[in-house]
């Protein structure tokens, strides 16, 4: 568990020893520590600090505004009330985070962790110790899991075909709207059905094609499907199939993508009855 501005500044104590061994531990841990006195509003920082930051010197002291500043607007004043908070209700320490502004000139993510040690007669902060921690690549990549999360779910909501991710034992999971409307089901509908349920009575057989796809080394399969609308017509389609997996190889779910080939199936019946139509008119003539 990681300790209180508070806790590390008063645990060397009065001992030359224990404060020397804190001294190395701070320097060497991958967390900035910052000390300021509050009375002359000034603050020095440790070489880890500097480093998160990409600017200054840990030799150095700088005005209090000065690391202020490094704050991102939309985060200075929330940082401010949770100061002021943390001075009304004496609680052990404030934790926040928040973006500051590196030397490259971009904002990049933190963990800052303060505490008043000591105050002065009147009660006010007299000095204020502090830890600042790097997140940047946590928040970034938290940041691009949920883009890539909506976008996943924005291209499922929209696209003109009908999806549906399918349980291993061919139960419907999650379908999209074009899936709803193709269907004539409500999505509360689908999720009461399996993919057999909407599948042609002629066409069961070939359901088995989620056994063979969960038996061969294949990841994707695509066949020509019938299936059965709400209000029993029938609906030719172009399945495909794909077989997800986890990072162990394991299978997860399907992801079933039935694209309506009814009015293409329906002008080649009528092509093909014209043709035979014809070849009758031709061996009658």
């Amino acid at each position: 568990m990681t300790q209180s501005p508070a806790a590390l500044a008063s645990e060397g104590g009065n001992d030359p020893l224990r404060s020397d061994r804190w001294r190395h531990a701070i320097e060497s841990a991958p967390v900035g520590v910052w000390d300021c006195d509050f009375q002359r509003r000034t603050l020095y920082c440790s070489a880890e600090l500097v480093q998160i930051i990409g600017n200054g010197s840990a030799a150095a002291e700088y005005p209090m505004e000065y690391w202020v500043n490094l704050v991102h607007a939309d985060e200075r004043d929330a940082l401010a009330q949770r100061f002021q908070s943390h001075l009304v209700l004496r609680t052990p320490n404030v934790q926040f985070e928040h973006r500051v502004l590196h030397a490259d000139g971009r904002y990049r993510w933190v963990r800052s962790s303060l505490a008043v040690i000591s105050r002065n007669e009147h009660g006010e902060p007299a000095r204020v110790v502090g830890t600042l921690q790097s997140i940047d690549d946590v928040k970034q990549a938290q940041l691009s899991a949920m883009l890539a999360a909506a976008q996943d779910q924005a291209i499922f909501s929209t696209v003109p075909v009908g999806l549906a991710i399918v349980g291993l034992d061919s139960r419907l999971l999650t379908v999209n709207d074009a899936l709803c409307e193709l269907l004539g089901h409500s999505k509360a509908e689908l999720m009461e059905l399996n993919f057999r349920a909407i599948t042609h009575r002629q066409d069961i057989d070939d359901a088995e094609l989620f056994e063979s796809a969960l038996a061969s080394s294949r990841e994707r399969f695509r066949a020509e499907r019938r299936f059965v609308a709400k209000d029993r017509s029938v609906i030719y389609a172009q399945l495909d199939l794909t077989l997800m997996r986890d990072s162990d190889g394991l299978p997860l779910h399907f992801i079933a993508a039935i694209s309506d080939r009814t009015e293409e199936r329906l002008q080649l019946q009528m092509l093909t009855k014209q043709r035979e139509l014809a070849q009758i008119t031709l061996s009658s003539i």
